[in-house]
């Protein structure tokens, strides 16, 4: 939800935002995000995202542990 976020994630934390407007600027992503968030809530669409960069990267490490060879 931050500018900070955003440049740190080379706007990964507006990836869905994204894929369903590829034409809109990456500038009007955190006004449309509320929106979608909505959307999918009223029609039981998962929509995921993380509050903190903290709990976004933990997630991340998550991931990564779970689809890996190593685990």
């Amino acid at each position: 939800q931050s500018f900070f976020s955003f440049f740190l994630s080379f706007g990964l934390n507006y990836q869905i935002e994204h894929h369903l407007f590829p034409s809109i600027n990456h500038d009007h992503y955190h006004k449309i995000a509320p929106i979608i968030r909505k959307i999918c809530k009223k029609h039981d669409v998962p929509y995921h995202y993380e509050n903190s960069m903290s709990g976004a990267f933990y997630k991340l490490w998550q991931s990564l542990i779970k689809f890996s060879f190593l685990r």
